[in-house]
């Protein structure tokens, strides 16, 4: 295919399903929650496919969100023409549409339209998909060994704070942090320093004897 066949060939899987096109994303409201589709284009001549989830109803806003403001996000994978490993990248000149349908058919079957139908207690339930998070044995011993110093550790999240605290728990357990916080009306997302702060005084300690570590620009300005 040619990028433009891609892209039409995109359009109609998401279109068929019920999405509708704003800007450069295509949205369906389900159930407590809206779905994104997003074509992210690679360094190389490729495409990622990311679909994302954004908690709330969103049925009556002028704007919608970006895939920047997504709460999970995953991307349908194929298997690539060489080695046959799943991947992500899909190469789109490599592929016809048929050979691509059955990928696409697949992740909106078994993933993206059963979260959209049933919503987030879904995702929450199938955290270990959509989060694509596990407990890293070296990580959880190196948790321990703060908390065995007497170092409080916490989680600060921009998800909003119920999910962030359930999937936090599913994967180290309730007893890991001593503080999960994510997103509520009075703690913005990061890279606002207002959570963090919240934090901080909730363990009675100054921000200047704290350490705080992320992994994306959003995590700070």
């Amino acid at each position: 295919m040619t990028k433009q066949e891609f892209k039409e060939f995109c359009h109609e899987e998401f279109t068929k399903r019920g999405f509708k096109k704003r800007r450069n994303m295509w949205y369906l409201q389900g159930k407590g929650l809206l779905c994104g589709m997003y074509l992210q284009k690679s360094m190389a001549e490729a495409f990622y496919v990311e679909y994302d989830f954004f908690f709330g109803d969103f049925s009556n806003v002028k704007k919608y969100p970006t895939t920047y403001d997504s709460d999970v996000y995953r991307r349908i994978g194929v298997l690539t023409k060489e080695d046959k490993t799943l991947t992500g990248l899909i190469d789109y000149e490599l592929y016809t549409p048929d050979e691509l349908r059955p990928y696409f058919d697949k992740a909106f079957e078994e993933h993206i339209m059963p979260a959209i139908h049933y919503g987030k207690s879904y995702i929450l339930k199938e955290a270990d998909y959509y989060y694509h998070l596990f407990a890293d044995d070296e990580w959880e011993e190196f948790l321990e060994k703060l908390k065995e110093e007497n170092i409080k550790i916490a989680v600060l999240s921009n998800k909003p704070h119920e999910a962030a605290v359930e999937v936090v728990n599913k994967i180290f357990g309730e007893t890991m942090f001593h503080k999960v916080q994510g997103q509520t009306e009075r703690i913005p997302r990061k890279p606002s320093p207002v959570g963090a702060l919240a934090i901080a005084e909730a363990f009675g300690v100054k921000p200047e004897e704290c350490l705080y570590c992320g992994d994306t620009n959003t995590d700070m300005d």
